[in-house]
């Protein structure tokens, strides 16, 4: 039971999805790892380390295809197997690639595919382990905030009804400064702006009194969540909560031992095993007792236990070792080489379990703390900010998507225009923009619920004549709907970059529904072009369709992306 209780922590981080790019990206140093210090026979040489490092990076991307495929399928039973399985591919061909770089794998193609699929077994839990320790927190959090503001909604309305005031004024005030500007250079003619002028005029606008606020408005409206601090949880998995080092030993123990049939019988192997089960026991009972007598702290225990783990148990595990498996080593400087390797492997998985439960209980003391004895009217405080900050990130999509699109529609329409020779084209285009920026002047109101098509259709209209559109969509976005707002904003996004960085002429957009997920994907004749700093589209792209990608192919660019329907 004990046992029991100190391997839970892990065990409910790990998430559905165990085979994921980020465990793949991440268990690329443990790939390149394990083949130069515990396959490498030739640790000294560049060379050796070189040839060994290709091979591991080779034999890892063999895991591409299946990662592709299950990165956003399959139950935890299956990604558990899958997990194993890739780690069994990796090991197959690494030791049947080896022979073309002219070396050989020490251990026969089986032994290295079990080897192999135990070790990223482990590895691809870890990862979702720490993905799941980064996650459960927020989404434990979130759900105690929405069942308190359901049951305390009418209080926090009126409370927070009195910061839903958005300060539009200085925007309006530089829409109407450029209007005045574009229609002195219709009456002026001559002593005018040119269009190309009127188009810097447009672009000095978005740049200082648009994208700075839409940007800094996103900012105040992220909701600020308890974060995780990694030096702060080094430091506070160090000197305040004691290393499981048992518990991480057991769970460890089938790969250590799986990793020990490679130089040693089963018997031997066993025999190592269990020696370092009982000097972990010793060692961290030595440990206890003398904090205990000298009333020391968390850190002054681990220490001690890490120094006997060093020069006490290293050395008699290795004399160990060698007594019974020198013959299958190459020679005791790789004995030791491996032993030290062993030893710096099983430091980092105990500190990383340390941390692991160092967040795992601040995190779930805090949430019971909040729940205990945070007072109701706080919490309705933090609700009401909450509320706030949504009207804020409503007012920053409503300048990005909405008035950054349309003066910049209005900048490509000048642009365009000056391009020609008709000079009569100056003042009807200079007017076009004129109309609307009129549209733009008014104070900004939060509108209500709109229907996707509708919206979209608007947005057809705003880049008539610089861009042709085309919308195939499904029946459901003819009324409003609970996510319709994600959605139309996810496509307008995607057309406006599209126009904007890919100089796109012509987009084609298909929607459709599959189950309760909304499938988009955006077709254009654009190049692919992505901007070096992430703004408020990739940021709504990030929250609301993180599997969104973006490739080319040969019509332009093809955005793909789901979102909840």
């Amino acid at each position: 039971m004990r046992i029991k209780n100190e391997i839970t922590p892990y065990a409910t981080f790990i998430q559905e999805r165990i085979v994921t790019w980020t465990a793949f990206w991440s268990t690329i140093p443990v790939s390149v790892l394990t083949a130069v210090l515990f396959i490498n026979p030739d640790k000294a040489s560049s060379e050796g380390l070189l040839t060994w490092t290709a091979i591991a990076l080779l034999s890892h991307a063999s895991m591409v295809p299946f990662v592709h495929h299950f990165n956003k399928r399959g139950s935890r039973r299956v990604h558990l197997f899958i997990a194993f399985f890739l780690g069994a591919l990796r090991g197959i061909v690494l030791s049947l690639i080896a022979p073309l770089f002219l070396v050989e794998d020490p251990l026969s193609i089986t032994a290295r595919a079990l080897n192999s699929g135990f070790t990223f077994l482990y590895f691809f839990l870890l990862v979702s382990i720490i993905r799941g320790v980064w996650g459960k927190f927020e989404k434990d959090l979130r759900e105690f905030l929405l069942t308190f503001s359901s049951t305390n909604s009418k209080n926090i309305l009126s409370r927070s009804l009195g910061a839903r005031d958005i300060d539009d004024k200085e925007r309006q005030d530089a829409i109407t400064r450029l209007g005045k500007l574009l229609e002195d250079s219709i009456a002026q003619k001559s002593e005018g702006l040119t269009l190309r002028q009127q188009a810097q005029a447009i672009d000095r606008v978005i740049a200082k009194n648009i994208r700075p606020k839409s940007s800094q408005r996103w900012k105040n409206a992220e909701l600020i969540w308890p974060q995780i601090h990694p030096w702060r949880v080094i430091r506070n998995s160090i000197f305040e909560t004691k290393a499981p080092t048992i518990v991480i030993l057991l769970i460890i123990m089938p790969l250590s031992f799986i990793g020990q049939l490679s130089h040693a019988t089963i018997l031997n192997s066993i025999l190592l095993q269990l020696f370092a089960l009982v000097l972990t026991f010793l060692g961290c009972e030595l440990a206890d007792r003398i904090t205990n007598t000298l009333r020391k702290g968390i850190g002054f225990n681990n220490l001690l236990y890490l120094i006997f783990y060093i020069f006490i148990q290293l050395p008699i595990i290795l004399y160990i070792n060698y007594f019974l498996n020198i013959s299958y080593y190459s020679s005791f400087e790789n004995l030791l080489q491996v032993q030290i390797g062993t030893m710096v492997v099983a430091i980092i998985l105990v500190v990383i379990g340390t941390m692991i439960l160092s967040v795992y209980n601040a995190r779930e003391e805090a949430l019971v703390q909040l729940r205990k004895f945070l007072p109701d009217d706080k919490l309705q405080e933090i609700l009401s900010a909450g509320n706030t900050s949504n009207e804020e990130s409503e007012y920053a999509q409503y300048l990005h998507a909405e008035v950054q699109s349309q003066l910049t529609a209005s900048k490509l329409l000048l642009l365009k225009a000056a391009e020609t020779d008709f000079s009569a084209m100056s003042t009807v285009t200079t007017r076009q923009v004129l109309a609307r920026l009129e549209l733009l002047k008014t104070p900004y109101e939060k509108k209500r619920a709109r229907i996707p098509k509708v919206r979209l259709d608007e947005l057809v209209q705003t880049w008539r004549g610089l861009t042709r559109i085309k919308m195939n969509l499904p029946p459901e976005l003819e009324i409003v709907s609970k996510n319709g707002e994600i959605i139309s904003q996810l496509i307008e996004e995607s057309i406006i970059n599209a126009i904007r960085h890919g100089k796109a002429k012509n987009v084609k957009v298909d929607v459709w529904i599959e189950g309760d997920i909304c499938k988009i994907e955006v077709q254009d004749d654009g190049k692919l072009k992505s901007t070096k700093k992430p703004g408020l589209g990739s940021t709504l792209f990030q929250v609301f369709a993180p599997d969104w990608k973006l490739k080319t192919n040969d019509d332009g660019t093809l955005a793909t992306m789901s979102t909840p329907f």
